[in-house]
């Protein structure tokens, strides 16, 4: 039997001579039908079958075939925190670095996130509320406006024609200013 030695190249197929089996310290490629001394990248060693298999999809590199042995990602993939499982998307209170590959935490006042600062919120952990037509989540909301304490977003107080101007603040129906009152 004759086996040759090729580079991580597998374009070079036709000078490998095909075999049947593989001498000892090779490992055969199920996907190529060739011997290897060591797996190329996207494949890993089967102590079973003694051959080089392809990793799963979403790993670039991997120590088995399942998504959650992976050493590697591939892009559209992302590495979940503090494991070797990659996922197309990531967890609540983490967000995609697409830069990475990498699932990065949020900022500690959201709860989800398109990024790790404050102004890149989808949603907001309890003390803090989602700001108007923004991705930022505050500690308060602006005038004309109320904190929804179960969805943590700032919601257009609807039940007033106007907002109470900065000198004034609510109280109920009526805007008030030290003593005086206005009705809105």
């Amino acid at each position: 039997m004759q086996v040759a030695k090729i580079d991580y190249d597998l374009n070079v197929l036709s000078m490998v001579v095909i075999c049947a089996e593989c001498l000892e310290g090779y490992d055969f490629n199920t996907e190529y039908q060739i011997s290897l001394s060591i797996c190329p990248s996207g494949y890993y060693k089967n102590p079973s079958t003694k051959g080089c298999d392809p990793c799963d999809v979403s790993c670039s590199d991997c120590t088995g075939r399942n998504n959650t042995e992976c050493t590697g990602y591939t892009s559209g993939y992302f590495l979940q925190p503090e494991s070797t499982t990659c996922l197309s998307t990531c967890s609540i209170g983490y967000c995609a670095d697409t830069l990475s590959n990498t699932c990065a935490p949020c900022d500690a006042c959201c709860s989800n996130c398109t990024g790790g600062t404050n102004t890149q919120c989808t949603s907001c952990n309890p003390g803090y509320l989602l700001q108007p037509s923004s991705t930022t989540c505050g500690t308060a909301c602006p005038s004309g406006y109320y904190a929804d304490c179960k969805t943590h977003v700032c919601k257009r107080n609807h039940f007033f024609k106007n907002s109470c101007s900065d000198s004034f603040s609510f109280n109920r129906k009526t805007c008030i200013r030290g003593n005086s009152t206005a009705q809105v």
